[in-house]
């Protein structure tokens, strides 16, 4: 298809540090070995690991009710508290961070929207946004919230 539109927000790149480009090839390496990686394999997934000068924009997005976009923007590491540092994750962390700004379908910010902490977003159906809570024990439920004061589509 063709390109329709380009959503910006105008919010500076941020960079990767050395320290952060540490951080996560200890992370990763620590990820690989946990799953049963061999060493040897493990060194050379490292060895050809390669990081860009700046953190992507965002790590996921979503389409929301009334044609509203939900996007999560990328926290850096550097910005995360020594508990989180331990239980990061690659990938959807909603311990991490469930922060999204939220544009309306002509590409106008609305803001940012927090989600309940240990809550995770699976889907949304219609005004409803499906997805996993986690309790303090670890304990696993589905959540279904209710998104209200969208703009009508």
């Amino acid at each position: 298809g063709d390109l329709e539109q380009v959503v910006k927000l105008g919010r500076p790149n941020v960079p990767i540090t050395d320290i952060d480009r540490e951080f996560l090839r200890r992370r990763f390496r620590e990820l690989y070995l946990e799953n049963g990686f061999p060493p040897v394999q493990v060194e050379a997934l490292l060895s050809g690991m390669n990081f860009t000068e700046t953190y992507p924009a965002f790590v996921f997005l979503w389409c929301g009710p009334g044609g509203s976009i939900w996007v999560q923007p990328v926290r850096p590491v550097s910005s995360l508290s020594s508990e989180e540092r331990a239980t990061f994750w690659v990938g959807p962390n909603a311990e991490a961070d469930a922060l999204f700004d939220v544009f309306d379908r002509q590409g106008r910010y609305l803001g940012m929207v927090p989600l309940p902490d240990g809550f995770w977003p699976f889907r949304f159906q219609g005004e409803n946004l499906l997805g996993r809570w986690r309790d303090s024990m670890d304990v696993e439920y589905i959540y279904v919230l209710k998104v209200e004061g969208m703009p009508a589509v």
